[in-house]
């Protein structure tokens, strides 16, 4: 008695996010799982670092699949966070008060936590039919997610170029890239992913307009939800079911990674030189001679550590054979090492709970 259709929908729409977040909480467990082995097995596998898309400094792709993890934990953080501020019965009557109950002696709060009780939901002290700042919430996490897997597809994607090579989609005999171009073993997957995030992105807007209820109800905000909960919801599934796929099946390809180190003629370690020379001449001074030696190295198209070695500020301080180890991107990687082994301890710890 006394119950609106609102306090129907919102219920079922609360009771399908509840599957879901279960869902997602195993997805994103499996793939946070799947990361940490990629940066156990790659912690010695030395890459380049890029930055603005072009070679910055040593890095591997064991500390890369931690710096994914990690952030996909602060997702799941947020998910089991948000399990339990968001999945509240809605059951309030037309106006909130359920007025309706206590017309028959009903205590009307006793009835609405027995029935989060039968349904497995958390009771709301105070109606949400006009605050719909939990769905906002809900959307929000969904968005954040799925922009984290859509940023780490497009940042495998550019590996998986064939200039580049580092990685591959999976790609099995028999599945076809192109209708026209039979050679072509495209990263559809990563596209698809990323396509699909941004509807994600799109659907999150909607979830802040249907905060914008006048009154107690308005029928706006009904119509909307109807639209874009399921949309969000099964999006969203969509991409992490998608990219546990991509990161289980990934190949990695540590020597394309060493060959890729060296095609920029060493200017990969000219950060590494600058540090080195300028504990000798200043690091003013030593900018401005490995920035020389980088713009040579580039015109003229030859190995930055030759040009280093015949120059006198430089072996004036430095042997040649010290001037190679320096210009040696395999020793270069700070604490890439310590990196893979903290996320593992922490967010392995997570995975736990």
């Amino acid at each position: 008695w006394g119950a609106t259709l609102q306090d129907m929908t919102d219920t079922a729409f609360i009771l399908a996010m509840k599957e879901t977040a279960e869902y997602h909480e195993e997805l994103l467990e499996s793939i946070i799982k799947r990361l940490l082995d990629l940066s156990k097995e790659h912690k010695k596998s030395v890459m380049a670092g890029r930055t603005h898309q072009m070679h910055a400094v040593p890095i591997t792709f064991g500390q890369k699949c931690a710096v994914y993890a990690d952030e996909l934990s602060r997702s799941l953080v947020r998910l089991r966070e948000d399990k339990e501020r968001i999945l509240k019965l809605q059951f309030a009557g037309a106006a909130g008060h359920l007025a309706s109950l206590y017309i028959d002696n009903w205590d009307g709060q006793a009835v609405h936590n027995r029935m989060a009780e039968l349904l497995g939901l958390t009771p709301s002290v105070a109606p949400w039919h006009n605050a719909r700042d939990n769905m906002a919430e809900w959307a929000c996490l969904l968005n954040t997610m799925c922009g984290s897997i859509s940023r780490m597809c497009a940042d495998l994607k550019l590996m998986h170029k064939q200039e580049v090579g580092e990685i591959e989609e999976d790609f099995p005999r028999g599945r076809l890239g192109s209708s026209t171009m039979p050679h072509k073993r495209n990263p559809d997957n990563y596209e698809t992913v990323m396509g699909m995030a941004w509807v994600v992105n799109a659907m999150e807007g909607v979830a802040w307009n249907c905060m914008q209820v006048n009154g107690e109800r308005d029928t706006s905000t009904m119509m909307a939800d109807w639209y874009y909960t399921p949309c969000i919801n099964i999006t969203a599934s969509f991409c992490l079911e998608c990219f546990f796929w991509l990161v289980d099946t990934i190949h990695v390809y540590p020597e394309k990674m060493k060959q890729n180190l060296a095609v920029n003629r060493g200017a990969l370690n000219a950060e590494t030189m600058m540090i080195e020379l300028g504990h000798k001449i200043g690091r003013m001074d030593a900018h401005e001679v490995v920035y020389e030696a980088a713009m040579d190295s580039f015109e003229q198209k030859r190995e930055l550590a030759d040009i280093l070695v015949a120059d006198p500020r430089v072996n004036s301080v430095f042997s040649e054979k010290e001037i190679r180890a320096i210009m040696d991107p395999l020793h270069y990687i700070g604490r890439a090492d310590e990196i893979v082994d903290q996320v593992n301890a922490q967010v392995g710890a997570l995975l736990k709970k």
